[in-house]
């Protein structure tokens, strides 16, 4: 299979999986806290940048190496094997909450007559699909993919703009006594896609720009959650907002397209919530695959694809109640400051005396 992608390809996968992975129903939790939702999007924005500067710095030090593959050939069978479990394990964890939070809005608009796991099942083998054929084949999908989200994206938020009235935001709240513990836990899925980083470098040609291609991405996934917040709120107001599950869905309800023979905007939202929680399902079921494979090395890669994609199969059936997600985001939440941020950070400067060594 042809592991190798280009620039934009890579650009492409860190964008839509970004976007993917900050769930246009958790933006509901954010705007619930009216004035004080800018302290975890802050913390959030804060842990995104550091967290891509160290997966550039990480991943220029292991070269050719994914993350998990460095791991497994310099940290030893025990240290790195160890590590390299947890990582596939929070990974895993990361991709099916993040696509069980869409897919409960996705069922909340579209799907209220249809049981919740059928649609969902077919996404997962189109999923499967893509991932069996290598990184190139779908990162031409996401490149086509590309384009059409955005431009889309960008008429759901234009949409909004006419009937927005920012001075609504204010007064932008007196601090962060109201902002609890649980409500930080909506910042561990936001602006978190540079995990790709760690994954797409070492399969992207050439691979000068990469930091500035995976900044951009970052900065419009920032833009993006931002007005998923705000809009609303200009939309309504603080304390209206705060009283529906799906803020941003209920602000597109009140915009017409005149000049289109369509009554309401909305209908796009599930499109977007389809083709971004597919991207982002689909770099957290890789980035597992190679973790596995790179400790494993003897395991068939469509196999072991396999293999997820059948664990998640009765979790998708079970359908878990939103308070067990949010208790199992809780539970997710040290994990990336620990195994994407933390352990890479003290890698970076062994991996860097490793490779020059090697030279």
């Amino acid at each position: 299979m042809n592991e190798t992608i280009t620039r934009f390809q890579f650009f492409s996968i860190l964008l839509l999986s970004g976007l993917g992975m900050l769930p246009v129903a958790l933006t509901g939790w954010l705007g619930h806290l009216e004035g004080d939702a800018w302290v975890p999007v802050a913390a959030s924005a804060a842990a995104g940048v550091l967290g891509l500067l160290v997966a550039h710095g990480a991943s220029v030090a292991t070269g050719s190496l994914t993350l998990a593959e460095w791991a497994v050939a310099r940290l030893g069978k025990l240290f790195g094997g160890c590590y390299v479990l947890l990582l596939a394990a929070a990974l895993y964890l990361w991709g099916c909450i993040t696509f069980l939070e869409h897919w409960y809005m996705m069922a909340y608009m579209q799907f209220s007559n249809t049981p919740f796991w059928l649609p969902g099942l077919f996404v997962l083998l189109v999923i499967g699909y893509m991932l069996s054929n290598g990184v190139a084949s779908w990162a031409r999908v996401f490149q086509l993919l590309l384009v059409p989200v955005m431009t889309v994206l960008f008429v759901l938020l234009a949409a909004q703009l006419w009937r927005a009235d920012f001075g609504r935001l204010l007064p932008l709240g007196a601090g962060i006594s109201r902002v609890g513990a649980a409500d930080y836990a909506v910042s561990a899925f936001l602006l978190h896609g540079y995990v790709g980083y760690y994954f797409f470098r070492a399969r992207t040609a050439p691979r000068e720009g990469l930091f500035g291609a995976g900044l951009l991405a970052m900065s419009l996934s920032l833009i993006v959650l931002l007005l998923l917040v705000l809009l609303p709120i200009a939309v309504f107001d603080g304390r209206t907002s705060a009283l529906f599950a799906y803020p941003f869905l209920e602000s597109l309800r009140t915009v017409n397209v005149t000049a289109l023979p369509l009554e309401r905007v909305g209908f796009l939202l599930p499109l977007l919530l389809l083709v971004t929680s597919l991207c982002a399902m689909a770099v957290a079921l890789h980035a597992t695959m190679t973790s596995v494979c790179a400790l494993f090395t003897r395991l068939n890669r469509r196999w072991t694809l396999i293999a997820l994609l059948a664990l998640f199969v009765p979790l998708l059936i079970l359908e878990p109640s939103r308070s067990a997600l949010r208790i199992a985001t809780l539970w997710w939440l040290p994990a990336p400051l620990l195994l994407v941020l933390a352990v890479p950070l003290a890698m970076w400067p062994f991996a860097a005396r490793s490779r020059g060594a090697a030279r």
